[in-house]
């Protein structure tokens, strides 16, 4: 069992934690608390508490995207793309580019594969103008917490970052820097612990990576 299961744990914690039980006023802000806590989570958040967003591989998931003439839709819950998989012939991995210097140089044609992408609110696009199925590995946003016995990945598996991200939105419709700047340490502490952890899993043990040679298989 997790230390917060659900959103009613996870709350009841927070009430705990700010000396609220029982308070009507607060109460009624405690699902503002939350929802600014996940934006910070997943979104990042600028200053003055500055904040990553997280990215974790419990966060990552792949659907399949329909492209009509270079275009799709992202997934609903996208926040982030790992990559791209054309799986059409030939075979390609399509590079990233920044909106301005993608539509500036994007292929016009509508044959082959493609070579470049770019996103721009919920649509994902492709250079050439191509139409087919392309895999999309990607960050996805976790169930948002909206019923008290909802639930997601991330609240069970790391329960202490909601927590301090909760708190540190709570501390600040109470109108307390002193606990909020607590809270955000310990969030910050927690959030770059978890990066770092997350960053070594992908790589293994070793803390370097032997070059590739061409030609060799390793």
């Amino acid at each position: 069992m997790a230390l917060f299961d659900t959103l009613h744990e996870l709350k009841q914690a927070v009430r705990e934690e700010t000396e609220r039980l029982n308070n009507a006023k607060f109460e009624q802000a405690l699902p503002r608390i939350i929802a600014s806590a996940e934006q910070r989570m997943f979104y990042g958040a600028g200053e003055p508490l500055k904040s990553e967003p997280l990215r974790l591989r419990s966060m990552e998931t792949s659907a399949t995207v329909a492209l009509t003439s270079g275009s799709g839709t992202l997934p609903t819950n996208y926040l982030q793309t790992l990559r791209l998989d054309w799986s059409g012939s030939p075979t390609t991995r399509p590079s990233y580019e920044p909106p301005q210097s993608f539509f500036d140089n994007r292929y016009t044609g509508s044959s082959g594969s493609p070579v470049a992408y770019t996103t721009e609110g919920s649509t994902l696009y492709v250079s050439p103008l191509v139409t087919g199925n392309i895999t999309l590995k990607y960050y996805a946003k976790p169930t948002t917490l909206d019923e008290d016995t909802d639930t997601n990945t991330v609240l069970t598996t790391y329960p202490m970052v909601y927590f301090h991200a909760a708190l540190i939105e709570a501390y600040s419709y109470l109108r307390n820097p002193n606990e909020m700047q607590k809270q955000f340490a310990a969030y910050v502490s927690l959030a770059s612990g978890l990066a770092s952890s997350e960053a070594k899993a992908r790589r293994g043990y070793s803390s370097s990576m032997a070059p590739r040679v061409p030609g060799w298989r390793i």
